[in-house]
């Protein structure tokens, strides 16, 4: 509630209580998802379910509203680069004006159609880590085709304290692969000129 209403005020300093309490609504109704989402992944691989517990307890959200500018004349490759999220989950809503794009594991580009019902959950790079490289991050760009203004949003999940990879993702196929770490400190390091060397940033920052 916070949140919501310190952006509010930043954009309506007389105030506006219908966008506070629909934004706050809109993030209470991303975090059940999430929450779910989480808890489908453990329960999959078979991860003792009182680790999903102390992972809920932790946890906290980033709802981001972003605006991308048309683009101008002769200009091309408007947008963003692509990259992955440095969050354990996301999931993103975009309006009608079309851009962002995923990449599939055989490296091509897929557009994401907009649609008002649907949402797109990515794995984070946090999520790699802690499911010993089980789950991959997604790669995503926005690329401006149309010349609209382009309107999504952003509904980032992390967690407070430090994460490891759970036992039951540990084997002789799968041995341990990154150490423990704070998650908070990781989105520090993420937007570091070293974290641009590594392709996953989390497996310079505590890949073994």
């Amino acid at each position: 509630p916070e949140g919501a209403e310190h952006f509010t005020k930043i954009m309506w300093p007389q105030g506006n209580d219908t966008f506070r309490e629909t934004a706050h609504s809109f993030a209470k109704r991303l975090a059940e998802l999430t929450e779910m989402t989480i808890r489908m992944v453990v329960e999959n691989y078979g991860v003792e379910i009182g680790r999903f517990s102390a992972l809920r307890e932790s946890k906290f959200h980033i709802l981001r509203f972003i605006k991308y500018r048309a683009p101008q004349a002769n200009e091309t490759n408007v947008g963003l680069g692509a990259h992955t999220d440095s969050a354990f989950l996301t999931i993103l809503h975009q309006h009608q004006a079309e851009g962002l794009q995923v990449k599939s594991k055989y490296g091509q580009w897929i557009d994401v159609k907009p649609s008002s019902s649907s949402y797109l959950v990515l794995a984070g790079e946090a999520l790699m880590a802690w499911s010993n490289d089980r789950v991959r991050p997604c790669v995503h760009q926005v690329v401006m085709k149309e010349n609209n203004v382009r309107y999504s949003i952003g509904f980032f999940t992390v967690f407070k304290g430090i994460i490891h990879v759970p036992e039951e993702l540990i084997d002789d196929d799968r041995p341990l692969r990154y150490k423990p770490f704070d998650h908070c400190e990781f989105l520090s390091y993420f937007f570091t000129e070293e974290a641009r060397k590594f392709e996953n940033p989390i497996r310079g920052f505590c890949g073994i």
